[in-house]
């Protein structure tokens, strides 16, 4: 799929409702289609955003299924402002699935409900693999736990793509495999396991 690019008018977006925010980035659902939204940042400070723009479109020519990735549906910018039109990620309730550290803390996690989350992290984990869909930032925060009947899904929003100037690991899947693995462990043994033996 080709995503489209297109001037935007940012002036309003004081209007629009927020349902996301870190430290370069603010995101807000599209008013006119709530199943879309914009991850905006300003120009100036858009070296995430510049870098998120160039994998997912990277991942898009490559013809990679977005399975536990936000659709990418176009990227909008003006003078001031860069940004990515994403899909909304909603549970079977109608509201919007929570990221990992706000789903263990409203959630009372007994033994059954780690179990059901990491086998949802490690379906995910799986499918970075198979793909060679490299993170660049692991964190709580950067990943939905998406609610169905079908049960949970892991979700990952924020944070892709890798940070070398020369980006081998995109090209060759054996050097990205080991990179990918090794965030992985990282991330579970720093963040995960740490919360869920908190909880």
């Amino acid at each position: 799929m080709r995503t489209n690019k297109m001037n935007y008018d940012f002036n309003d977006k004081k209007k629009w409702k927020c349902i996301g925010t870190g430290s370069e980035r603010t995101c807000y659902l599209n008013k006119k289609d709530i199943n879309q939204c914009f991850k905006v940042s300003e120009i100036k400070k858009s070296k995430q955003s510049k870098r998120e723009i160039k994998y997912l479109s990277f991942l898009k020519k490559m013809n990679i299924p977005f399975t536990h990735l936000p659709e990418l549906y176009g990227i909008v910018k003006d003078d001031k402002y860069i940004g990515i039109i994403q899909e909304v990620i909603y549970d079977d309730n109608g509201s919007i699935s929570l990221n990992m550290r706000n789903h263990m803390e409203k959630f009372s996690y007994d033994d059954s409900m780690q179990d059901k989350l990491l086998t949802c992290l490690d379906e995910l984990k799986n499918y970075l693999i198979e793909y060679n869909i490299i993170p660049c930032d692991l964190v709580l925060s950067n990943i939905l736990i998406q609610n169905t009947k079908h049960g949970w899904k892991a979700i990952i929003i924020d944070g892709f793509g890798t940070t070398e100037v020369i980006p081998y690991n995109n090209y060759i899947p054996f050097l990205g495999r080991k990179k990918i693995a090794r965030k992985w462990k990282r991330f579970m043994n720093d963040k995960v396991t740490p919360y869920l033996i908190k909880i």
